[in-house]
């Protein structure tokens, strides 16, 4: 990204960090904390079916370059994530 912008990284990551600042200083001013008890729960129970799908991913994956079928696994794993869509 910071090649197709022409701008250096450092510089890039710096101004990310001022925004990202900035808008926490204006939720914090608008005491926007309260709104925190309505996404815990659901954000919850998100990190820990990341968290999951993480070790299962991993599991697989070393069974499946352990055995020579990286490629076979990947597919699998595509065909899997298109039929829940």
């Amino acid at each position: 990204m910071c090649n197709a912008l022409d701008v250096e990284f450092l510089v890039f990551r710096l101004w990310i960090s001022v925004w990202i600042g900035v808008f926490v200083i204006i939720v914090v001013m608008l005491e926007g904390a309260f709104l925190v008890r309505y996404f815990t729960r659901f954000m919850q129970d998100i990190f820990i079916a990341l968290i999951s799908l993480i070790f299962i991913y991993e599991t697989f994956k070393k069974i499946f370059v352990v055995s020579g079928y990286l490629t076979g696994f990947l597919l699998f794993i595509i065909i899997v994530i298109i039929r829940e869509l």
